[in-house]
């Protein structure tokens, strides 16, 4: 009789080890499916985030962005200009009116008035470095995918 019962609870032990080792796999299986739709969703909502931000900063796209940048850099670089024209006519002048100076009394040339051009030339330059400076921190602060060529 003890070996018609071994029969008996052999199939049923098996059964249940079965059952046992598919609800694990079937655990195993929707921890991966809820992982990876938590996953895709927290992804969605760094999209949706992103997005939101930009359009409450007034910005539709990343072209509207990088139009932004462009023109404030452009404005930037127009200013900079004019005021190195300004700064180069006023240089000009005053080594046209040494050098007429010069032409018109050689001899009595002062070597002072060389140096207040000199002077004056040298101060420009210092502005200029300053403001090529502040311009270089201005580009270093741009996005990286608005420098160069793109600007």
């Amino acid at each position: 009789m003890s070996s018609s019962s071994c029969a008996w609870t052999w199939p049923a032990q098996r059964n249940e080890l079965l059952q046992q080792i598919l609800d694990r796999e079937h655990s195993s299986v929707d921890r991966g499916v809820a992982y990876a739709t938590n996953t895709v969703t927290y992804f969605f909502y760094l999209i949706a985030g992103a997005s939101t931000l930009l359009v409450l900063l007034g910005w539709t796209s990343i072209r509207d962005i990088k139009e932004r940048v462009q023109s404030l850099a452009d404005k930037k670089i127009l200013k900079l200009v004019h005021e190195y024209e300004e700064r180069l006519a006023i240089i000009e002048q005053q080594l046209n009116k040494e050098a007429y100076s010069i032409e018109k009394n050689p001899r009595g040339y002062r070597p002072d008035a060389r140096r207040a051009v000199i002077m004056v030339a040298s101060r420009a330059g210092e502005q200029s470095e300053q403001q090529d400076r502040d311009l270089r921190s201005d580009f270093a602060l741009a996005p990286r995918g608005l420098r160069g060529a793109d600007l």
